[in-house]
């Protein structure tokens, strides 16, 4: 129960909260006069704390394929990668089943997937510079090991991991995929009845566009407007439960 007092005048009060959640209610009680609200919600940074835990799940696959692993240069590189030799080119089937995708309108393909085994190196480059925002949502998963585009260092098309711990050999046959994670929910907020007169309790209701798997706590801050200090309580969070919108 949030308490408010206000005498004589029409007070608004501002409701924006960052974190991003499900579904939150809360109860707000109005003493006095006429209350109108505004509601505001952004859902910015702090849904990346949730992309850990629930990319597996919600995550998009825009590429797979399997790689037949053959040696590119003696010094212990092996992959696949550009070259007169077709037995080692990643555009050959027998080689990597597939190697090409389409993301945002864009077709890149694989020019080299390559292991430094003796390095511990990951190098992956494409026929076009991978765009900022696929870089920043992409992972290339190699087996169950898992390595985030936005993490690698890059030099020009080549996208460069170390201490991988990955150690091919000619023959092996290797599950590689990439994927993207979605677009942060979008939350709507409600508080009915809005003006409230006194007497009257708000709800405070918040929707996301999609459930979480995590549990999740949203910040809430209350602007007085016009308001005075003391003329109303706080109200500073709502949780919001795992899989509920």
């Amino acid at each position: 129960m949030k308490a408010f007092t206000r005498n004589k005048k029409l007070t608004q009060y501002e409701f924006s909260s960052t974190p991003p959640p499900q579904k939150l209610d809360s109860v707000i009680h109005k003493r006095g006069t006429l209350v109108s609200l505004v509601l505001a919600a952004l859902l910015l940074g702090a849904l990346s704390l949730f992309a850990a835990a629930s990319a597996s799940a919600q995550d998009t696959t825009i590429w797979s394929g399997t790689l037949t692993v053959r040696t590119i240069q003696s010094s212990g590189v092996v992959g696949c990668a550009a070259g007169a030799d077709p037995s080692i080119r990643c555009s050959s089937t027998s080689v990597l089943t597939d190697d090409d995708f389409t993301y945002d309108g864009v077709d890149y393909e694989w020019i080299r997937i390559r292991n430094f085994v003796s390095l511990d190196y990951l190098d992956l480059e494409t026929n076009s510079p991978i765009s900022a925002s696929l870089r920043g949502k992409a992972t290339f998963h190699v087996g169950s090991s898992q390595f985030a585009l936005a993490d690698a260092s890059v030099i020009n098309k080549v996208f460069r991991w170390t201490n991988t711990s990955l150690n091919w050999s000619a023959g092996d046959t290797v599950s590689l995929s990439l994927t993207v994670s979605p677009p942060p929910p979008t939350v709507t907020l409600s508080a009915p009845p809005n003006p409230v007169t006194e007497g009257q309790s708000v709800t405070v209701t918040a929707t996301l566009s999609r459930a979480l798997s995590d549990a999740v706590t949203i910040p809430v801050s209350v602007t007085r407007g016009t308001s005075e200090s003391g003329d109303h309580g706080t109200l500073t969070s709502i949780t919001i439960p795992a899989n509920a919108i």
